[in-house]
């Protein structure tokens, strides 16, 4: 399941991120896991998230990460990261 969510962070982030902060909540947890493969693929689901939550921080009210109008505010310089 950490796996999948991790796939769907690059093609669906859309869908994905009204329920981010529920995603990243139960992924922070499963970084102390202590299956070796089970937190590597938690890293590895958590840095597909990185840059929509970096860009969901650092959006004006209205703007959606990841959308064409978001990229477009960020190649204008209206939107820092």
């Amino acid at each position: 399941a950490i796996l999948a969510l991790g796939a769907l962070a690059k093609g669906c982030i859309r869908s994905v991120l009204p329920n981010l902060h529920q995603f990243i909540g139960s992924m922070i947890v499963l970084v102390d896991d202590p299956h070796p493969l089970v937190r590597s693929i938690t890293c590895w689901s958590l840095s597909r998230f990185s840059c929509s939550m970096v860009e969901a921080a650092h959006s004006p009210e209205g703007v959606e990460p990841g959308t064409p109008e978001a990229e477009a505010k960020k190649q204008q310089g209206q939107l820092q990261l």
